[in-house]
């Protein structure tokens, strides 16, 4: 790393941090960089590529996002023209519930990944149609979210994207039901428990302040009419990435 040019603040105060502990071998402190990479960019742009796809897949939906967006900037005061900051608090970007409506059925529809859990006491775990599994106390587990989120009883017509599915009256909808009982946990892109994600705040903050930046300054269109598919490669990793490339033309916004 030392040959680096031009290496981001972040990166360096990393590495001497790193480079304090002897006992680290370069192997170790490889890995810790590269779980930092993982992590910042391993799934939120998948995710963002995926919600900004399916935006452009249903203009409709995408009218509805763009225009909560500029509301909320008249409402502030805040122009959108190029050489303008745009200035949001944590507070106003919650208030974006049709924003964050779809960047959950992004998740819902493209999350992969699966929570691993440790089998304290032996117990029979009982499944749908008098089914019964016997788990020992140590085995390990594995919960498969998507499941959950394709599960036609929680989720009407799971298949289809639905950009509002996460609102109802013009407010965040948290509430969903299996078998006639609310769900704690409806979705589960994140993971769930004490082991949930600690950087999902931040993650879906970043993931709207860039949406919001390419839909207040940008207009786009997809310039091919196919459907993208997920590649499987990553199942139980996380956001499944796009099976190809998609071609599409931008402009800026008059």
């Amino acid at each position: 790393m030392e040959k680096w040019l031009d290496v981001s603040k972040v990166v360096q105060d990393r590495k001497d941090i790193l480079e304090s502990y002897k006992v680290l071998s370069d192997y170790d402190k490889a890995a810790h960089h590269f779980a930092l990479l993982w992590a910042s960019v391993g799934n939120t742009i998948p995710v963002t590529f995926w919600a900004i796809y399916y935006l452009l897949r249903h203009p409709e939906a995408f009218a509805v996002v763009r225009d909560e967006i500029d509301h909320l900037l008249q409402s502030t005061g805040q122009e959108r023209k190029p050489g303008y900051s745009i200035y949001l608090s944590k507070e106003q970007l919650d208030n974006l519930v049709y924003l964050e409506s779809a960047i959950n059925e992004s998740l819902r529809m493209c999350s992969s990944s699966m929570n691993i859990r440790k089998v304290k006491e032996n117990f029979i775990l009982k499944l749908e149609e008098n089914h019964e599994v016997c788990l020992r106390k140590g085995d390990l587990m594995a919960i498969f979210p998507p499941v959950l989120h394709m599960d036609p009883e929680i989720y009407e017509d799971p298949q289809t994207y639905k950009f509002d599915r996460y609102v109802e009256n013009s407010k965040k909808k948290t509430t969903f039901f299996k078998q006639g009982k609310k769900l704690k946990y409806f979705l589960m892109p994140f993971g769930s428990g004490s082991s949930m994600c600690p950087g999902r705040f931040f993650a879906m903050n970043e993931i709207k302040l860039f949406m919001i930046l390419v839909l207040v300054y940008f207009d786009m269109e997809i310039m091919e009419d196919k459907q993208l598919g997920q590649d499987k490669g990553r199942i139980g990793l996380g956001i499944l990435l796009p099976d190809s490339d998609i071609i599409f033309r931008y402009k800026l916004r008059s």
